[in-house]
């Protein structure tokens, strides 16, 4: 349902494997240990948090990598945006990156 509301309103949906999201460091890609509860402790950057949190923020940098040109595109060609099916669609004004394409 989700996704149908996402793109009746024009918003892009990505998915992204949330396996081992939870398990690794945002901030340098160590292994984290597990505190009590649902908190976790990164041995290198002593980076702590909760498990979801940081697999929120794991999930977030996956999809901003996934967004980035890739190589030998040229980086000011512009991106392909997606139709609203709802014409009158308050989104469709909304853009999420570096600044006005042109």
């Amino acid at each position: 349902q989700v996704e149908y509301k996402a793109r009746w309103e024009g918003i892009p949906v990505s998915h992204v494997n949330p396996r081992g999201t939870s398990s690794k460091c945002p901030n340098c890609d160590s292994h984290l240990i597990e505190l009590e509860g649902r908190r976790v402790v990164c041995p290198s950057c002593r980076q702590s948090g909760d498990r979801d949190v940081i697999a929120s923020r794991n999930i977030m940098a996956a999809l901003v990598r996934a967004a980035r040109p890739s190589r030998g595109s040229r980086e000011g060609e512009p991106r392909r945006q997606e139709k609203a099916s709802n014409s009158r669609s308050r989104w469709m004004e909304v853009s999420v990156g570096d600044g006005p394409e042109s």
